[in-house]
């Protein structure tokens, strides 16, 4: 049998996950050059600059920004070889709400559910926030 449940995950809550995958997080430094904001619809009003928003500082710590459409620009670190492994060059991921859905619904897979369990009995660290930043840019874990 397969049950199929709809959950609403509070923009609070994403907030705060979002805030453990950037905010001092060595697993996320390791690959993680930042993030950046590019776009948002809040209250059916258009945001161009992370400025715009109002609220919790920095900006992704700001529910209003998961209520709705966003576009976030995440910058991965590629090693270059032929400069002697320094961290010179950066591939950019662009997310949307849709990848951050996509991402919760990943979590639920059995390699990482005890994450997403951790996440639901407000137990999550920097290795939750992590994990979900990762599902959310590359779909699968890609570091550590």
């Amino acid at each position: 049998m397969k049950v199929t449940l709809p959950i609403i995950i509070p923009s609070q809550r994403i907030a705060d996950l979002m805030k453990g995958a950037i905010d001092n997080n060595p697993m996320t430094r390791v690959w993680c050059a930042g993030i950046v904001f590019k776009a948002a619809r809040i209250n059916q009003c258009p945001i161009n600059t992370a400025e715009e928003l109002t609220g919790p500082s920095p900006w992704y710590a700001n529910p209003l920004l998961y209520d709705d459409q966003f576009l976030i620009e995440v910058h991965e670190i590629l090693d270059d070889p032929a400069l002697g492994s320094t961290r010179s060059t950066i591939r950019r991921h662009r997310v949307t709400h849709d990848d951050f859905a996509e991402a919760f619904k990943r979590m639920a897979h059995r390699d990482y559910a005890r994450h997403l369990a951790d996440f639901f009995k407000e137990r999550d660290d920097t290795v939750t926030g992590g994990i979900f930043l990762q599902l959310v840019t590359f779909k699968v874990v890609v570091y550590g």
